[in-house]
């Protein structure tokens, strides 16, 4: 306290600093103005001294400054981060609004809740809630409750790579093309991993359908034939099991030995020639391709042997092969038959 010797009658102006801050040791702590007692009742103004004098008595509440903050999330992160009630008012705070500093009294009950998973502004990442720290002993969990020490206290909830974070996390999304192609392990659809994971791929085609290829996006992802194949989750990855329908080229009605090409394929700019031998023939295509085919007609086998073609079933040439799609051919034999007239000039 202070003590003035001031004349009886003298007009005393006064004001009480509010809020007054702590320094040092005693830095985290301010003191609100709550009333005056004695010669004056006011946070400031006048009174006048009386005789024999007197006294002003100002009364202060204490604050303890109360940090929540982060650690782990950039800047690019989105959404509400923080849920917090302090003595009944509650708030919400995305990543831009922390830390957040607030005075509280001791003993006022604050109620908090951490976010997980937090996601990123790019497409395919985000950040997982790991831990909560404080300076005060309180061991608290994603989210909870505790009373206000009479202490500054400070809590941080960790995120991703931070010390005690949950990780970050990438997205892997599967897919088949086309869908009716086959199916894919994992299954087609979206996945969560954290960075760094190695993910084992497969694909497995449908029947009459051939895997051909996988076409990855993304940083650790896999572009090639292999199957199974593994890819890195060093980032958002993308990756589609490529498909292709098969076209069959079967045969029947014709003799085990039947010489020379019996079909002739083409398609992409290429042209392929089969034998009998090498009938049935299956072959894998890219959707959409323009296949164009020819049988032999007819094939000849022998002296006074032929066969010859008498119905082809499937899409006839040229077919566009967008499911597995079988071309038939049926053959039947025929003979030589000579009829001469002797001597020629006899008769017909």
């Amino acid at each position: 306290p202070v003590t003035l010797q001031i004349p009886t009658g003298t007009v005393v102006t006064y004001s009480w600093a509010s809020p007054a801050y702590g320094t040092g040791s005693y830095s985290g702590i301010r003191y609100l103005w709550k009333s005056t007692i004695g010669l004056a009742t006011s946070e400031s103004g006048q009174f006048t001294v009386p005789a024999g004098g007197g006294s002003v008595n100002a009364t202060y509440t204490t604050q303890y400054q109360l940090t929540f903050k982060q650690a782990g999330l950039p800047s690019s992160a989105t959404g509400t981060v923080l849920t917090l009630t302090v003595g009944g008012s509650s708030s919400s705070y995305t990543v831009s609004g922390l830390p957040v500093q607030l005075w509280v009294p001791a003993g006022t009950s604050v109620s908090f809740s951490w976010a997980s998973p937090v996601y990123d502004s790019t497409p395919g990442i985000r950040y997982a809630w790991g831990s909560t720290t404080d300076n005060f002993g309180a061991s608290l969990g994603q989210s909870g409750s505790f009373s206000m020490p009479a202490q500054p206290a400070t809590v941080q909830g960790n995120y991703g790579s931070a010390q005690g974070g949950g990780g970050v996390w990438y997205r892997l999304i599967m897919m088949a093309n086309p869908s009716s192609g086959g199916s894919t392990s994992p299954a087609v659809g979206t996945y969560w991993y954290v960075a760094g994971t190695k993910v084992s791929i497969s694909a497995s085609p449908n029947s009459s359908w051939t895997f051909n290829s996988w076409t990855g996006v993304g940083s650790g992802s896999y572009t090639g034939s292999n199957n199974p194949a593994s890819i890195t989750m060093n980032g958002p990855i993308n990756e589609t099991a490529n498909f292709y329908p098969t076209i069959t080229f079967e045969e029947s009605g014709l003799p085990s030995g039947a010489p020379g090409t019996i079909l002739t394929v083409s398609y992409s700019g290429n042209t392929m020639n089969y034998a009998l031998s090498q009938l049935p023939v299956t072959l894998a295509v890219p959707p959409g391709t323009s296949v164009s085919y020819s049988w032999t007609n007819p094939v000849p086998v022998g002296p006074g042997t032929r066969y010859v073609l008498t119905s082809v079933s499937g899409p006839s040439s040229p077919v566009t092969v967008n499911a597995p799609t079988v071309v038939s051919a049926n053959y039947g034999e025929q003979y030589l038959v000579q009829t001469f007239a002797n001597p020629s000039s006899g008769g017909s």
